[in-house]
């Protein structure tokens, strides 16, 4: 159509709105954003997981061997040899799931312990002086009364009471197996 005289032009209605792109555009963006950063807290999720993994695994190895090397060190005829193998098979066995058994480390090592020492407790032997001279002595639960005239034969069948019986206990960690362990708990190992 031609120009008309009188009529009045308005030139911004010639103008074309593109807003609506640059909305879709904004909403695009926002959305890639919240994409990545999902994925990067999925990958800090996953990493954080593994890391506790290894250390639970590090703790889980640490109590096996702890109660193997008191295995070892009784012997595996001593009845608290039994004991220590069929708690360590309850508490790290196969069909243990893994989150049970690093709860399982937390108090394993001291009831080993404890076992350990109540043991040694109940084979130890004892004596007490008694009034008048001499001496009560507790040989594995068995009562005998020592006078000052038999305290040379006591010296020997004690002597050779620990010569056949050793009473060891269990070493505790040095500093440098703590610093080593506290380092691969750092390192995720």
């Amino acid at each position: 159509m031609a120009f008309q005289s009188g009529t009045t032009i308005r030139p911004e209605l010639a103008n074309a709105d593109y807003s609506g792109f640059q909305n879709a555009a904004n909403i695009q963006a926002e959305s890639m954003a919240n994409f990545g950063a999902s994925i990067a807290s999925g990958i800090k999720g996953y990493k954080k997981k593994k890391k506790e993994e290894k250390i639970g695994q590090a703790k889980i190895n640490r109590s096996i061997a702890f109660g193997e090397s008191m295995i070892d060190m009784l012997g595996e005829d001593h009845p608290l040899a039994d004991s220590i193998a069929d708690s360590l098979a309850m508490s790290f066995g196969e069909n243990v799931p893994f989150e049970q058994k690093i709860a399982a480390t937390e108090g394993l090592s001291t009831e080993i312990t404890n076992m350990f020492l109540m043991s040694q407790k109940n084979e130890a032997p004892t004596y007490s002086p008694i009034p008048g001279g001499g001496y009560i002595a507790n040989f594995g639960g068995k009562q005998q009364i020592i006078t000052n005239r038999d305290m040379g034969v006591v010296d020997d069948a004690l002597s050779g009471y620990f010569r056949d019986n050793p009473t060891t206990t269990p070493v505790a960690p040095t500093a440098d197996e703590l610093e080593e362990e506290a380092r691969l708990m750092r390192e995720g190992i």
